[in-house]
């Protein structure tokens, strides 16, 4: 993706055709106009559904640029495969935090996962550790095997 600013037309966004006309029709030719609309906003367009949706998002998330208020945009997209280098339009997220939060959201959906792994990349000690610190630091030995694994 190109580097977007809410001065730039929603061409820049790269969307399908479809989604792009969408908008258009509705007098949305900025993306400038489009953070200001929230996603129900958005969803109310004339047929503008969830797959429209989606793909705005994550051309946003791309950006750096989320739609007003929405707290559930999707994690911008790892710009290089170096564990310390920034993801693209996210201020403070490496790639290893990445995986990690991508590791910590299937630990936490399947704690018996967590539970089952083998000991060196989730089980922390036999002793009773807090929880929260025992799936964070299994999610970051999660990140550290694949960041090891990119590199084979």
């Amino acid at each position: 993706m190109s580097n977007v600013t809410p001065e730039s037309s929603v061409d820049g966004l790269r969307l399908t055709v479809r989604t792009t006309n969408l908008l258009k029709a509705e007098s949305i030719y900025t993306v400038g106009r489009l953070i200001e609309l929230s996603v129900s906003d958005v969803l109310r367009l004339h047929q503008f559904g969830r797959k429209s949706m989606k793909e705005v998002r994550y051309a946003l998330a791309a950006n750096g640029l989320r739609l007003r208020g929405d707290m559930d945009a999707p994690i911008c997209t790892p710009a290089s495969v170096e564990p310390e280098q920034k993801t693209k339009g996210c201020s403070d997220m490496t790639l290893r935090d990445y995986f990690a939060a991508k590791a910590m959201q299937a630990l936490i959906a399947e704690p018996s996962w967590g539970e089952g792994c083998t000991p060196t990349y989730c089980r922390m000690s036999e002793e009773k550790n807090d929880e929260s610190k025992m799936i964070t630091q299994s999610a970051y030995k999660l990140a550290d095997a694949m960041l090891e694994a990119r590199k084979k």
